[in-house]
């Protein structure tokens, strides 16, 4: 029983938004900030419902582990602006893991039109966004 409580608890915080949201067939682009506890799940799920999922983590170390071990397509380091330049408007729906103060700016320019930001950590401070300028694209953020 003990052996299932990490499936229990993050495999059904990550689960639940996927398939409510229906991640759950292949041909969505799908972004998970962090690969802790929720976002190895997330990767787990996403690979598995056939999505193309890239991690998106401020840990060089966590590459190897995303693309090789877990196999997620694509990864984003988090602490090189250029990366999200290049990665612009490309995800459908990002599933935030983290709870740390961040940019959510430059999160929120992942997201193609009519893109979903979906936070299951509970974050340490109030969410900032400063750049409202998203007239061309119809995101919604849910918590």
């Amino acid at each position: 029983m003990y052996e299932g409580a990490s499936l229990m608890c993050a495999g059904i915080t990550v689960y639940s938004p996927l398939k409510k949201y229906e991640l759950d067939k292949p041909g969505k682009k799908l972004g998970v900030i962090g690969l802790g506890g929720l976002g190895h799940m997330a990767v787990k799920f996403g690979v598995a419902f056939g999505l193309e999922v890239t991690v998106i983590s401020h840990s060089e170390k966590k590459r190897e582990e995303a693309l090789g071990v877990l196999g997620a397509h694509k990864f984003i380091n988090s602490t090189d602006l250029k990366n999200f330049d290049e990665a612009k408007d490309s995800l459908d729906f990002i599933i935030d893991t983290v709870n740390f103060e961040k940019d959510m700016d430059m999160y929120l320019s992942l997201l193609s039109v009519d893109g979903t930001l979906m936070i299951v950590a509970i974050p340490e401070k109030p969410l900032a966004v400063r750049n409202r300028n998203y007239d061309r694209k119809q995101t919604r953020t849910l918590k």
